[in-house]
């Protein structure tokens, strides 16, 4: 069953819909590098409803970018990106570093 996670890997946040199998993968990839938190046990967030699409033109239309910690609210952002279970799993650290 599909699950909406949480996923902030070097300052870089984005909602990602996967399985807790793929999750698992991640957390054994990236380590202490990752943070991810279950989207869909703590506030009921299920996969159709992440409308990754619209969020995406939304940034675009804005034209904002966030670091996580940097810039907007007290708490930091999120660098808006829009990343899936294939883009996480075949990417090297390296490259989310930038």
């Amino acid at each position: 069953m599909k699950r909406v996670y949480s996923v902030t890997i070097c300052g870089k946040n984005d909602c990602v819909s996967m399985t807790e199998a793929e999750a698992s993968m991640l957390a054994m990839k990236y380590g202490k590098h990752l943070e991810m938190y279950d989207m869909t046990k703590r506030h009921g967030v299920k996969p159709e409803f992440l409308h990754k699409e619209l969020r995406r033109e939304q940034r675009e239309w804005r034209g904002t970018s966030f670091s996580k910690g940097i810039k907007m609210g007290s708490f930091g952002g999120a660098a808006p990106v829009n990343w899936t279970y294939d883009d996480l799993i075949n990417v090297n650290l390296e490259v989310l570093n930038g």
